[in-house]
């Protein structure tokens, strides 16, 4: 017997934010903008796809331009990884952009994310 965990978010619709990007270059990228003024904008979900048939790579994420990396994904050729992160992982300083950078030139990573607003 198995159990499956199910993770719902119950979050105002205006606390939601969610951007989807492709990478191609190795250049850190915004993925979702600062909040403003005292707004932290928690990462709740991610989807990262990579469409090259012969390249793998990573992703990292961060929850401010030229920040500390936050997390590190590994995405093979021609895959797709969903990251359901079971409770939200909070920004370290409001008003900042969450970033993604992939790890080489590789053609194309797409990364989606979802973050939920908090003051």
């Amino acid at each position: 017997m198995t159990a499956d965990k199910i993770v719902a978010y119950k979050a105002l619709r205006n606390r939601i934010t969610h951007n989807r990007l492709a990478l191609t270059d190795g250049v850190e990228t915004e993925l979702i903008a600062a909040g403003g003024a005292d707004v932290f904008r928690d990462l709740a979900f991610l989807v990262i796809s990579n469409n090259n048939a012969n390249t793998a790579g990573h992703v990292d994420i961060r929850d401010a331009l030229a920040g500390t990396i936050r997390m590190t994904i590994e995405v093979i050729e021609q895959s797709t990884v969903i990251v359901p992160i079971p409770e939200p992982l909070p920004q370290a300083v409001a008003n900042t952009a969450w970033t993604a950078e992939v790890s080489a030139s590789i053609s194309t990573i797409f990364v989606t994310a979802m973050t939920l607003d908090f003051e």
